[in-house]
């Protein structure tokens, strides 16, 4: 069996006829086996031989074709790789090695050492198909037993075909070893370096061969005379002008001396680069027609002409739950239900034999072990060539149809259930295509534009919106495109009885996937009472936003025309108290006093009533602002109260801007403030903390708090204070209209803002404005 047969041992009839490229990379392969020097062959994992070269062939004493297909325990010769059935073991489980073994063939009394090696050959899966084997000789003057029968040292050193080198070390007075010195070398060194023996001899190591690597070659002879055992490394050199490989071996004499065997594997090194691409090479074949067949979203098998199962697909053996003893090997005819049997054997195989192929075969498949039962179409095509050559096999690709009908059962199950859902959902759906013809309604489109499904289906929706949209429609289908395939537009449509109703109408342009126009889907949803609803709402926002406006007026004029009056009372009480006072005594200077007092009362309610509508109608301007501006503004205005009361101030304020509306926020400031002032406790230094923190907590923001050591009040009355005219105190005691806390809980209220109160009777109260973070 020549090279080119023996590959028809690897790759399958359909990757035979690949391109020009392949078969050119295929040819290459087989010149790189055939012409190595080195003996290589290739096992599968029954240990069957399926590639070899001669030199191989010519240690076996054989033929290549005498090599190639048959099992090693047959062809190996006695000594030859003693232990290679433990090594090949090794590397079919997915470890390479190398050792070194003698090789005796079969036709020569003596024998030579070589490094074998075995790699791996694996597929894409990572799964190992078999090995390859690579025997690499160790060098004449190490591995030839001849060279024992030499009666002189001298010629062995002048005559080896290997290069020898004889080395000194010099060592230092300290007993340090610093050089080398060649004492003597033989013509193979010679030849290598490109030099005469004479220029080598007497030289430094380090100079006659200077362009050796590694370049801790000195290191490694300081370590063979320390170890005083053989070493061996490999050296790259570019000596003589070329660049190649050696292998050295360095043996220690006295201590003093050292020799040095360099065995030339350049050739072995090219050639284990062409063996590895080559066993690259082969991988990629195989991991190929691994992926071709084990990998394929597809139930397959082959068959041997005589119909016996000899490989199937992962997936047959995954699908059916089989495992792959209790089907490779058997005849296919023993999983066929009777029936399909039958008509195969009468028309199916004959046909397969003489047309090459049957097209989708309907049969069912029976697992004898369980019965289970699969319902498949069979498909089959006949290969003119199997892994022998002129042996032809059965290909079948099984389509699972059980599969298929579960999926067409449950396509029609989902549409049914679609269906379902659309119809029962309040809105009017329907699909177009892009030319805006019907092919789906639901139900609620139908009982809308009527009179039935056939009579609306196949129109175009253009058709159902009356003259005075179609412009704004055919503006809307204008507007949808890729980027934005949605609109929104509402629209007057006729149901059909006639009634105008008021329709939002969602559309969505829908594209496939090479992003032309596929469909267009609408849903639309009756705002008819959603409109009228709003429209008195809007009605209803015009009237109050209209009282409102009049009772601003109101709220105005009825302020000054009641300050009248009561400036008048306040007036005339003066001038009485001035006239008759003196000459009635006290009685009469009190009563005046009452008088003034409830006229400045009535002006102050008055007054708060006001700031009360205002603050309620007032537009809100929120922006930055700088908390400790608008404390010092509210401190600056009530400057004079607060220096007649004696009472100390203490700010704390957080440099951080917040946003909030300047003027609620001054009102809260100046009615917190003024209560501090009217609510100190008697016989007590007044004092008054303001500060202005962040506050962490579920909704992190800031808090502004104003702290007084006044008369307090009881917990249980902390949400009552805020209500307007409700008072904790007689209106004797305090001073004030009981409406100022009122207008912080309203201000804060309509800014969003949270403000809380705590106190304690005789020692004071406390009020938080939390304010969100911007």
């Amino acid at each position: 069996m020549g090279g080119g047969q023996l590959y028809d041992e690897v790759w399958s009839e359909s990757e035979r006829a690949d391109d020009g490229e392949a078969a050119w990379d295929r040819q290459a392969l087989r010149q790189c086996v055939a012409r190595a020097r080195l003996p290589i062959y290739v096992c599968d994992r029954s240990y069957v031989i399926r590639i070899a070269n001669q030199a191989y062939a010519d240690i076996e004493g054989l033929r290549v074709d005498e090599v190639i297909g048959r099992s090693l325990a047959e062809v190996i010769g006695k000594g030859m790789f003693e232990i290679r059935r433990e090594w090949l073991d090794q590397a079919l489980c997915g470890q390479d090695c190398e050792i070194r073994t003698w090789v005796r063939p079969r036709h020569k009394p003596s024998g030579r050492q070589y490094e074998v090696q075995y790699l791996s050959l694996k597929n894409d899966a990572g799964d190992v198909a078999g090995v390859v084997v690579l025997a690499t000789p160790v060098g004449a003057a190490e591995a030839e037993p001849a060279a024992r029968a030499l009666r002189s040292y001298r010629q062995v050193f002048r005559q080896a075909e290997d290069g020898l080198l004889r080395l000194e070390a010099l060592r230092a007075p300290d007993g340090q070893v610093v050089s080398f010195r060649i004492l003597e070398a033989n013509p193979a060194i010679a030849r290598v370096a490109g030099r005469r023996q004479d220029e080598l001899e007497g030289e430094l190591l380090s100079d006659a061969l200077a362009d050796l690597e590694p370049s801790d070659l000195q290191d490694r002879l300081e370590d063979a005379i320390r170890a005083g055992a053989p070493q061996q490394f490999d050296i790259h050199h570019r000596l003589g002008g070329r660049e190649g490989w050696l292998r050295a071996g360095v043996y220690s004499g006295d201590g003093n001396e050292l020799t040095v065997l360099f065995s030339d594997i350049s050739e072995a090194v090219d050639h284990k680069r062409q063996l590895q691409t080559m066993v690259e090479r082969l991988s990629s074949e195989t991991r190929r027609f691994q992926r071709l067949y084990q990998k394929t979203p597809a139930l397959l098998l082959s068959l041997s002409e005589a119909g016996i199962i000899e490989d199937a697909s992962d997936l047959l053996f995954e699908r059916l739950g089989v495992a792959r003893g209790n089907l490779i090997g058997r005849p296919f005819s023993q999983f066929l239900a009777p029936d399909a049997l039958e008509r195969l054997s009468e028309d199916g195989w004959p046909r397969l034999f003489r047309d090459g192929s049957i097209d989708a075969e309907p049969c069912c498949l029976i697992l004898p072990e369980s019965g289970q039962r699969f319902e498949v179409e069979l498909s089959a095509f006949l290969a003119e060539e199997g892994l022998r050559s002129g042996v032809r096999q059965v290909m079948i690709v099984l389509a699972d149809v059980t599969q298929r009908n579960r999926a067409l059962y449950n396509s029609k199950r989902s549409e049914r259930d679609y269906r379902i859902l659309v119809d029962r959902l309040p809105d009017l759906i329907s699909r177009a295509r892009p030319d805006a013809t019907l092919f789906f309604v639901n139900r609620h489109y139908i009982d809308f534009f009527g009179p039935d499904e056939a009579g609306l289906l196949g129109r175009k929706f253009t058709e159902l919106v009356p003259e005075t949209g179609q412009q704004a429609l055919q503006g809307q289908l204008a507007a949808m495109t890729r980027e934005a395939p949605a609109s929104i537009l509402e629209q007057v449509n006729y149901d059909r009885y006639g009634a105008a109703r008021n329709i939002l109408w969602f559309s969505l342009l829908i594209h496939d996937v090479h992003g032309q126009p596929q469909e267009i889907l609408s849903i639309g949803r009756d705002v008819t009472a959603l409109r009228e609803a709003n429209n008195r709402l809007l009605d209803h926002a015009a009237r109050l936003e209209s009282a409102n406006e009049s009772l601003q007026q109101f709220a105005f004029v009825a302020s000054h025309d009641l300050q009248e009056p009561l400036r008048k009372i306040r007036l005339y009480a003066d001038v009485l108290r001035s006239v008759v006072a003196p000459k009635a005594g006290g009685e009469a200077d009190e009563a005046l006093d009452v008088i003034t007092r409830a006229a400045r009362s009535g002006s102050q309610l008055i007054s708060d009533l006001l700031t009360y509508t205002r603050s309620v109608s007032r537009d809100l301007e929120v922006r930055g602002i700088q908390v400790g501006d608008v404390v010092n503004r509210v401190l600056q205005e009530l400057g004079e109260e607060i220096a007649q009361a004696g009472l100390a101030v203490t700010c704390e304020i957080l440099p951080d801007p917040v946003l909030a509306d300047p003027i609620s926020l001054r009102e809260v400031l100046y009615n917190l403030v003024t209560n501090a002032i009217k609510y100190r406790a008697p016989g007590r230094a007044a004092a008054m903390t303001i500060r202005f923190a962040a506050t962490d907590g579920e909704k992190r923001g800031f808090t502004l708090s104003v702290e007084d050591n006044g008369i307090g009040f009881e917990q249980g009355y902390a949400e009552l204070i805020f209500q307007p005219f409700k008072r904790l105190h007689s209106r004797g005691a305090v001073e004030g209209t009981g409406i100022g806390l009122a207008i912080c809980e309203m201000v804060a209220r309509r800014n969003g803002w949270t403000i809380r109160a705590s106190g304690r009777p005789g020692e004071g109260a406390r009020f938080d404005l939390i304010l969100p973070k911007g």
